[in-house]
C-alpha cells in the first residue's frame, strides 16, 4: 500500500479498528466560457490534500457536450486528461467525476501549481469547445497556536484563493467530521483572515489525541471548502492508498479503499476511518 505522510516519522502502529466513512477535505470552483458567448460551463471540484482523492463535476450550457475531462497543463498549454469525468444519467450536459477518482502526486503537484484545467467538448469542436484552468484553495494554520497543558488557543488562519465566508475549529479525527469548538472571526482589514477570538479554548484531551480540525467555509461549499487537521507534535496522520493491484493474486477492475490514519506515538493509540469506492460494504 501507498503512505503519504504529513510528518515523516517511524514506527507505524498495527492497524485495530476499522470504520467506515467519506470525506473530501479540499475543494475549488470555478466558472468559464469560451469565445462563443453562447458557450460555458460551470465546475466544482474538491481535492482531498491527505489521499488526493478528486471529486467533481462540470455542467455545460449553450451548447451540446460529447464529453469533459481535467487535463493537466499549465494555461495556454495543451496536455493529456488526468481525470475523466462520466456522464450524469439526468442530465446530458453534467458530467462528474467516478467514485475514487484521485490524482498521482505528480498530478496533485500540478494542481497546487495552477497546471490543471477542465475542457468539455463538443461534435463541433471535438478539442474542447470550453476550457477553465482550475486555481487550487489553499489555507495556512501556521500562525494557529494552542497551548497543550491549557487548551488556551490563540493566533488566525489565512484561506486564498477563494471567498470564505466562516472558519471554525471542530473535532473530528481526520476523515471524520463534527461539530464546531471554536469560531473564529473574520478580520476587518485582511481578507481571507480569520482570528481566534480572545479567551477562546478547546478541550486539552481532543487537542492531544489529533482530534481538531479547521474547516473553512464558502458560498460554493457550504458545509465546508477547505479543511486541514490540527496535528500535535506526537501525532501522526497518514492516507493509505488500497486496490487490487496490492492483491496476491491482483484483482483487475475492482474497487479502490482509502483509509485515513491517526496515530498517537506517545500512548499507542490509533483512530482508523476507512472509504470504499465502488466495493459493497
Amino acid at each position: 500500500m501507498t503512505l503519504t505522510r504529513w510528518f515523516e516519522k517511524p514506527n507505524l502502529i498495527k492497524l485495530i479498528s476499522i470504520s467506515v466513512f467519506m470525506l473530501v477535505l479540499n475543494a475549488c470552483g470555478s466558472s468559464s466560457s469560451s469565445t462563443d458567448p453562447e458557450s460555458s460551463m460551470e465546475v466544482k471540484l474538491k481535492v482531498d490534500p491527505l489521499t488526493r482523492l478528486v471529486t467533481g463535476e462540470l455542467v455545460a450550457a449553450g451548447f451540446t457536450s460529447t464529453g469533459a475531462h481535467i487535463y493537466a497543463g499549465a494555461s495556454g498549454v495543451n496536455g493529456g486528461v488526468i481525470i475523466p469525468l462520466m456522464q450524469d444519467v439526468t442530465d446530458a450536459n453534467k458530467w462528474v467525476t467516478a467514485d475514487g477518482a484521485r490524482f498521482t502526486e505528480d498530478q496533485y503537484d500540478d494542481y497546487l501549481a495552477g497546471n490543471t484545467y477542465f475542457n468539455a467538448h463538443s461534435a463541433e469542436n471535438p478539442s474542447g469547445e470550453v476550457r477553465e484552468q482550475i486555481e487550487a484553495k489553499t489555507i495556512d494554520i501556521s500562525n494557529l497556536s494552542i497551548d497543550e497543558t491549557t487548551g488556551d488557543a490563540s493566533g488566525y488562519i489565512l484561506s486564498d484563493g477563494f471567498t470564505a465566508t466562516a472558519a471554525h475549529i471542530h473535532i473530528g479525527f481526520a476523515g471524520t467530521s463534527g461539530g464546531i469548538r471554536v469560531e473564529l472571526a473574520s478580520d476587518a482589514t485582511t481578507a481571507g483572515r480569520f482570528n481566534v477570538p480572545a479567551g477562546a479554548s478547546v478541550d486539552v484531551n481532543e487537542y492531544s489525541a489529533g482530534q481538531l480540525y479547521v474547516n473553512v467555509h464558502s458560498d460554493d461549499f457550504l458545509s465546508g471548502h477547505i479543511r486541514e487537521q490540527i496535528v500535535p507534535s506526537d501525532i501522526q496522520v497518514i492516507g493509505v492508498e488500497i486496490d487490487g493491484d496490492q492483491v496476491v493474486p491482483p484483482v483487475s477492475d475492482g474497487g479502490t479503499a482509502t483509509a485515513y490514519l491517526t496515530v498517537n506515538e506517545t500512548t499507542g493509540a490509533l483512530d482508523v476511518i476507512m472509504n470504499l469506492h465502488n466495493i459493497d460494504n
